[in-house]
């Protein structure tokens, strides 16, 4: 039974990206968690893709609109910057 609810952690997830580098998104910088509910069942779909910069699985290079609580805890997920282009804000939903 699913009865509990979700608690983002993190109230104002953020991170600091040089331009031009790529940064792993960690439970540091993410974290939901959900007493009924594992780490690789929390589900981040990605809303508004960044402008300036993609997220992505660190052994893949396409773009990811989805991934886990588990990805993040694992260090796989990453943030890629495109140079000299300023903030890459995205919105997500849990």
């Amino acid at each position: 039974m699913n009865d509990e609810l979700f608690r983002l952690v993190t109230v104002s997830p953020s991170l600091t990206v040089i331009d031009g580098w790529k940064v792993v998104i960690t439970s540091t910088n993410l974290l939901t968690v959900d007493p009924d509910t594992p780490p690789d069942r929390l589900r981040y779909d990605v809303i508004t893709e960044p402008e300036v910069g993609r997220l992505r699985m660190i052994d893949r290079v396409d773009r990811v609109t989805s991934f886990s609580q588990a990805d993040v805890n694992d260090g796989r997920v990453e943030f890629v910057h495109d140079v000299g282009r300023g903030p890459g804000p995205f919105v997500f939903q849990v």
